[in-house]
């Protein structure tokens, strides 16, 4: 369910649109570290994991800025990030950095700042990354994607 209030209301068949696209659900999570210590041992930082209870991210990638400030980036999203969710952040973090420890060593727990933005939660997106299109819907509705509504 939308919560954008349109002034003046979107034409119908884009309304009917905008109810019936579902947003993913995806948690973002990035850790910053004093060094890419990871690459120090030869690894890209990309990690991509099955589904599993131990591990709640999906995927991570190296975020370490031009400058060098060292940052792993990561996602639990879909079913995972609902089941997730539901979890208190400090939980979300000890699995996150538990399962970075499988992966990338006892220097994953050392880290110099953790934060995470879980995108079901936002008032306007309500999640992300991308919208889902239910069956059929794009054979009917495709030109009011197209069509623009004022600005």
């Amino acid at each position: 369910m939308t919560k954008i209030h349109y002034q003046p209301a979107l034409p119908s068949q884009r309304e009917f649109l905008t109810q019936n696209m579902p947003v993913g659900h995806m948690i973002k999570f990035i850790l910053t570290y004093q060094t890419a210590f990871w690459r120090e041992k030869g690894f890209s930082g990309e990690i991509v994991a099955g589904s599993s209870t131990e591990c709640p991210f999906c995927v991570t990638f190296d975020a370490t800025s031009p400058s060098g400030n060292a940052a792993l980036v990561g996602f639990i999203a879909g079913q995972q990030a609902s089941q997730w969710s539901s979890k208190e952040s400090g939980e979300r973090r000890e699995a996150v950095l538990s399962s970075l420890v499988k992966y990338l060593g006892p220097e994953a727990r050392f880290f110099i700042h953790y934060e995470e933005k879980d995108w079901a939660k936002e008032d306007y997106s309500g999640g992300c990354p991308v919208n889902v299109m239910a069956p059929g819907l794009l054979t009917y509705y495709h030109p009011s994607l197209r069509k623009p509504c004022g600005r």
